[in-house]
């Protein structure tokens, strides 16, 4: 049996970096509280034990049903409910969260998990939240799958005591213990209850307040009340912050470039990374040459630089800098690093090709990439024909060879590696869309399931991804950075890498 309290990782999650309170004129001056009282002041001027926050309503709080790309309903949704175990913001480090404890068989493939009483968790709330989430039902009926349920591989959940849950799993993993801290592994409480650190004090059109459960309230667990100042839009909300009537707000990327100004803000990536995948069932990508002379042929950079976008942050991999395991997968020459070491730099003899290749987007939210794209491979010599393709469309689209290249994201919060690259490399993985089938992967993938020391972990899977890429099916390109805006470094709160605030943990 193997213990484990808490995992010794020592990696440092990027923080929400923004520059002293701004000393502008225009701060305050036409602020919503006329009498210059407390809510006109900037955060680091209030009680350390309110936080006042501006954003656009969320559809929902519930933490099975927040989109990554709202980074508002994630911060609240954190705060509201809790996961057996969660990341320090500040250190990177695993720590308990409604687990005070948790232990493994040899296989890890079993583990048991200890509530915290103090919590004032039922450990049956801890089953119904996991059984949400399960791959299948008591290893026998499938449930519908989904990104949580790909990464953790429930079987089935059983409590063998008010205070015990026992976590049975298809296969070994590892890593479980940093998976579950991800959001959409959060435990919901009897009836919907909160069991984080805050709870619903009071809801009405204009806003939500938070206050801090009793069992989390010691004086140094966060700010005493969380009050948010519903906004009709982005731009809104980030008037709110000027005005000097909140201390953050969630805006959009149209106020990002004024707030680097104004506030020093600095891009944090967080959570989703979007890439491309050149289809391997497409005739145009029947071969390794073929696929890689496409990716010679673009330029990431240039790609995030022609977005526009301050949120956005080029990436050279899968995960999203930030999170636990998450090491730059370039070599000095800008190529990608294969196991064996740095690969040459682009290959000029692999000219492209030329092929009419058939982009297909999915949504809004990559529009400007994906024509950035199209440019970019035009200018190397294809013809590019872009399509919106509905989302349920999709996947048959991939799989009738109809698109040649097609716009994709991971959009589950996710705080580690382990949550993100084993559903999207694993040869049997419904989320495998780039059709990875090298068994060397499968490998490297199936050692780190059975690795308990995180670092020697996260190095596997690390090579698993860059043997992945050196496939050539999967091009990343940008990762979504924080769009959450804060008056002051000194006072300002600590985000994770899914998005979310560690308000326990001060920057």
């Amino acid at each position: 049996m193997r213990w484990f309290r808490f995992a010794p990782a020592a990696l440092v999650v990027a923080t929400v970096a923004v520059a002293a309170a701004c000393t502008s004129s225009t701060v305050g001056e036409s602020s919503t509280d006329p009498t210059g009282g407390p809510d006109a002041l900037p955060f680091a001027s209030r009680s350390a034990r309110s936080l006042d926050l501006a954003m656009v309503r969320p559809a929902s709080l519930r933490p099975d049903e927040v989109v990554s790309s709202d980074q508002g309903a994630v911060i609240l949704a954190d705060l509201l409910y809790d996961g057996l175990t969660e990341v320090d913001g500040a250190s990177g480090r695993l720590r308990p969260g409604l687990a005070i404890d948790w232990t493994s068989d040899d296989d890890f493939r079993r583990w048991t998990f200890r509530l915290d009483p103090a919590a004032g968790v039922a450990s049956g709330a801890v089953v119904a939240s996991l059984q949400a989430v399960s791959a299948a039902d008591d290893g026998a009926d499938p449930v519908p799958v989904t990104a949580a349920s790909l990464a953790v591989g429930i079987r089935s959940v059983e409590a063998t005591d008010a205070a015990t849950v026992v976590v049975d799993l298809l296969r070994p993993n590892a890593g479980l213990p940093w998976i579950l801290s991800g959001l959409p592994y959060s435990i919901v409480g009897t009836g919907g209850a909160s069991t984080g650190a805050y709870e619903i004090d009071g809801e009405d059109a204009a806003g939500l307040r938070l206050r801090i459960r009793p069992a989390f309230d010691s004086g140094g667990a966060g700010p005493e009340t969380v009050s948010v100042r519903w906004a009709d839009d982005a731009s809104a909300a980030y008037r709110l912050l000027v005005d000097g009537a909140v201390d953050g707000a969630v805006v959009g990327p149209e106020s990002l470039a004024d707030a680097a100004q104004r506030f020093g803000w600095v891009p944090t990536s967080t959570s989703t990374v979007r890439f491309y995948v050149l289809n391997a069932g497409s005739p145009a990508f029947g071969g390794l040459d073929d696929r890689l002379a496409v990716v010679d042929a673009v330029d990431t950079e240039a790609l995030v630089e022609a977005a526009d976008r301050p949120d956005l942050v080029a990436v050279d991999g899968l995960v999203s800098p930030g999170a636990a395991g998450w090491e730059s997968t370039a070599s000095p020459t800008g190529r990608v690093a294969g196991p064996a070491g740095p690969a040459d730099a682009a290959d000029e003899s692999r000219a492209p090709t030329p092929a009419t290749l058939r982009l297909a987007s999915v949504g809004e939210g990559g529009a400007v990439l994906t024509e950035a794209l199209a440019s970019q491979l035009t200018e190397a010599g294809h013809e590019v024909l872009e399509a919106a393709v509905p989302a349920p469309e999709l996947a048959a689209s991939i799989v009738d060879g109809s698109t040649d290249l097609f716009a994709f994201g991971w959009v589950a919060p996710a705080s580690a590696i382990d949550a993100i690259l084993p559903p999207l490399l694993g040869a049997d993985s419904p989320a495998n869309v780039a059709r990875i089938a090298d068994p060397e992967v499968g490998s490297l993938l199936e050692r780190a399931a059975r690795t308990a020391d995180d670092e020697d972990r996260w190095e596997l899977l690390r090579l698993a991804e860059r043997s992945a890429l050196e496939e050539g099916t999967l091009l990343p390109v940008a990762a979504s950075g924080s769009t959450l805006v804060v008056s002051s470094a000194e006072s300002g709160p600590v985000i994770r890498a899914d998005g979310s605030l560690d308000l326990e943990s001060s920057a």
